[in-house]
C-alpha cells in the first residue's frame, strides 16, 4: 500500500537523520513531528512516527534501567530488586528509603490511574467506525479535531483515521507501561488466540463485514423501529434501535469473522507459506 511504502521512507530517513543525536533530544523531536502530522490530518505518517517515538522511548527506558542496575551493583545489596523500567521512579531509586517511599506514594498511584485512563481512551477511539461522519456517542471529539481534517470533500473519513491513530499510540503505550494490562492479556487463552489468528482476522474480516453487515443492519433496524434504517445522522434519533442493531450485528458478526479467521489460518495460510518458500528457493537458486 502506498501509505505503508511512505510510512517505512520516513521511518527509515528519521532514523538515519537523527542517528547521531542523544534520546532525549530524539524523542522531542519524533513527538513534535508526530503531533505536527497529526494537525495536518496525516494520520498514517503520524502513526509511522509515533510507532518509532514508542519504540525509543521503550529503548531508551531499557538503557536507563540498565544504567541503574550496574549502578546498584555497588551501591546496594544483590538482594535489592531492580527499579522497573516503566516505574515514575527509576530516576530516584537510589535515593533514601524515606524519600523514595514518599515519592512512590504520591507519583505510583497517579501514574497507574493516568495508565488505565490512556488504556481506556484508547480502546475507545479504537472503536470508532468507519462511517464518513462521527457518528453519536462520539460527537464531542468534534470540539477537539483540527479544522484541516474536514476541509477537503475528499477527505471525509480523515476523521475518524485520526482518532483511531491516536486511540492504537495510547492503547499501545498503556500496554508497554503497565504490567498489570500485560498480565491480564498474557493469562487469558483466548486473548493469545485472538494474536495467533490476528493476520487472518486482519485479512478476512472487512470481505465478512461487507458482505453481511448491510443486510444484517437493514433487518435488525426494521424489526425494531419499523421501517428502513435511514443512515447518518438520521439514524441518531433513535437511540435505542441503534444501539440495539450494532450490539446485535456485533454478536453475530463477532464470532463468524473469527470462525472464517480460524479457518483461513488452518488450511490457507499454511499453504501460502508453503508456496512463498517454493517460489523464494526458486528464485534464490543458484
Amino acid at each position: 500500500m502506498p501509505a505503508i511504502l511512505r510510512g517505512s521512507f520516513i521511518v527509515y530517513l528519521l532514523i538515519v537523520a537523527t542517528a547521531a543525536w542523544r534520546s532525549r533530544p530524539r524523542l522531542i523531536a519524533l513527538a513534535v513531528l508526530s503531533i505536527y502530522f497529526l494537525w495536518l490530518g496525516m494520520w498514517d505518517v503520524f502513526a509511522f512516527i509515533a510507532g518509532l517515538w514508542l519504540a525509543e522511548n521503550q529503548i531508551s527506558e531499557e538503557s536507563d534501567m540498565a544504567e541503574d542496575g550496574e549502578k546498584g551493583e555497588s551501591l546496594l545489596p544483590s538482594s535489592s530488586p531492580a527499579p522497573s523500567s516503566s516505574s515514575p521512579t527509576r530516576y530516584l531509586s537510589w535515593s533514601s528509603p524515606s524519600t523514595t517511599m514518599l515519592i512512590r506514594k504520591k507519583l505510583i498511584l497517579p501514574f497507574r490511574v493516568m495508565n488505565i485512563l490512556f488504556f481506556l481512551l484508547g480502546f475507545y477511539l479504537l472503536c470508532l467506525p468507519d462511517d464518513p461522519f462521527i457518528p453519536y456517542g462520539f460527537r464531542f471529539l468534534l470540539r477537539f479535531q483540527p479544522a484541516g481534517w474536514t476541509t477537503s470533500a475528499k477527505s471525509l473519513s480523515i476523521p475518524q483515521f485520526c482518532w483511531k491513530s491516536v486511540g492504537a499510540v495510547l492503547t499501545v503505550y498503556s500496554l508497554s507501561n503497565s504490567p498489570a494490562l500485560q498480565h491480564v492479556l498474557g493469562k487469558y487463552g483466548i486473548l493469545q488466540y485472538l494474536g495467533k489468528i490476528s493476520f487472518s482476522l486482519y485479512l478476512v474480516h472487512q470481505s465478512v463485514y461487507q458482505l453481511f453487515r448491510e443486510p444484517l443492519k437493514r433487518h435488525i433496524w426494521r424489526s425494531i423501529a419499523w421501517y428502513q434504517y435511514p443512515g447518518g445522522d438520521l439514524a441518531d434519533r433513535e437511540p435505542l434501535a441503534y444501539a440495539v442493531t450494532w450490539i446485535v450485528e456485533f454478536m453475530l458478526l463477532g464470532p463468524l469473522v473469527v470462525f472464517v479467521a480460524d479457518e483461513f489460518a488452518r488450511y490457507i495460510e499454511p499453504k501460502c507459506l508453503a508456496a512463498t518458500k517454493e517460489i523464494e528457493k526458486w528464485l534464490t537458486r543458484k
